[in-house]
């Protein structure tokens, strides 16, 4: 009847509308900051766990070499282990 489709019609309108407000108060991160964020973290956090000796030595060593090889790390807080 014309009253299950108004009411179909008027519930996707507002499901749109909504998310519409919903898009508009989002707040916005870039994804590049995160990424910056979460790897400097995530690095000393394992320099930590380096420094404290939960790490093999074997790990450790290819973890330093991945680092000198791929990625723009300071090495020298690495030398003193």
């Amino acid at each position: 009847t014309w009253v299950d489709v108004s009411v179909f019609v008027g519930s996707i309108g507002l499901f749109f509308t909504l998310f519409l407000l919903f898009l508009r108060v989002l707040p916005s991160i870039a994804i590049a900051e995160v990424k910056l964020l979460l790897k400097s973290a995530s690095e000393q956090a394992k320099l930590e766990q380096i420094k404290e000796g939960h790490l093999d030595k074997e790990q450790v060593a290819e973890y330093v070499e991945s680092l000198e090889k791929f990625d723009s790390v300071k090495q020298e807080q690495y030398a003193k282990i």
